[in-house]
């Protein structure tokens, strides 16, 4: 199979484009990456400096421009982040620029759990699932014995730049960095922070849904406030866990356990950043 030599990739500010960007500019750097942006400004100057890197300016919807940005490249990855339209409407938009181009690679913005055993109606979305604001309490619904499929961003960048240079990778590829329960969080925060951490049980799985669907039907465009909890509901179900993953084919990339990163970070940073 062809090498990859040019990668694209789209909402190139986002904070998970500029870590696989740093990562791929460490590891590749001789392969040249098309940056779009909505704003060349808010790009960094490391890498707008970069002679291997080009910024394009392109709104989500210029077709005509985000063509332009993937011309030679074997891969695009997207790192869009947005309301709804950005990311059915806008990746559709991009998933046709590629086939334009000539792109055959299109990895798309889906760092979650396995969404495909999500039914109609529901959702998979990204969330924090530690501390409270205190950094005192761990809050669940259920069991808090369900085991979560966890992974840092670094991680996440750096299978991703490594999936986008390997030419074989295609389909669903899973990795994780751990796998942990509510109850595991908890002892393991107390344990790295010699803190008392409480368990806050804050009712069933039902008792969530019902919160998200009343919070939903009241403010249905205010997302940031119902999101999380949406997630949460939908993440201690179980559904959503992977069932194999595939860390074995990119021994280059050291998974990082919640322990090895509760060492690496002050309590207040580790509840807000993993």
């Amino acid at each position: 199979m062809s090498k990859i030599t040019q990668i694209t990739i789209a909402g190139f500010t986002g904070r998970l484009s500029q870590l696989i960007t740093s990562y791929l500019v460490a590891k590749y750097p001789t392969v040249k990456i098309n940056g779009i942006v909505r704003n060349p400004s808010k790009v960094p100057a490391k890498f707008s400096a970069n002679s291997n890197i080009t910024i394009f300016e392109a709104n989500s919807s210029d077709k005509a421009a985000v063509t332009k940005a993937l011309k030679g490249s074997q891969v695009c990855i997207c790192g869009y982040l947005g309301d709804n339209s950005l990311m059915t409407e806008g990746q559709k938009l991009l998933i046709d620029a590629c086939i334009e181009a000539g792109v055959h690679r299109y990895i798309a913005s889906d760092w979650s759990s396995d969404y495909r055993t999500v039914e109609l109606g529901e959702e998979a979305l990204l969330a924090n699932v530690f501390a409270d604001d205190a950094h005192t309490k761990v809050h669940y619904f259920g069991s808090g014995d369900v085991g979560l499929d966890i992974t840092t961003m670094p991680n996440v960048a750096a299978w991703t730049a490594e999936i986008a240079m390997d030419p074989s990778a295609d389909g669903v590829i899973n990795v994780r960095g751990d796998r942990v329960s509510h109850k595991d969080i908890a002892k393991l925060i107390g344990e790295a922070y010699q803190t008392e951490i409480t368990l806050q049980k804050n009712g069933s799985l039902e008792d969530l849904k019902n919160i998200v669907d009343g919070m939903r039907k009241r403010e249905p465009d205010n997302m940031q406030s119902w999101m999380p909890l949406l997630y949460f509901q939908w993440m201690m179900s179980g559904k959503g866990d992977l069932t194999s993953v595939d860390n074995a084919r990119y021994p280059m990339v050291k998974p990082t356990t919640l322990a090895d990163y509760l060492k690496q970070h002050t309590l207040e940073d580790a509840t807000t950043g993993y």
